[in-house]
């Protein structure tokens, strides 16, 4: 799997990025369960697209016959 600094990273800039978008309809008291559960969703995206991609070049490589 990839870096998980750079997992963490740029989910952490995600979800502050789709946090301040959103500002406007959350209350400051909610923010810290909106961005935990933005965290959460943006990581298991970014773990999802990794594992597939994975699974893709595994597919991609010659077989050793």
């Amino acid at each position: 799997m990839a870096n998980e600094r750079l997992i963490h990273d740029v989910t952490y800039a995600m979800s502050m990025h789709i946090l301040e978008l959103i500002s406007g309809c959350i209350d400051a008291e909610q923010f810290p369960d909106a961005f935990a559960a933005v965290y959460e969703r943006v990581k298991a995206g970014i773990e999802c697209y990794e594992m597939q991609k994975s699974r893709m070049q595994h597919r991609l490589q010659p077989g050793k016959n």
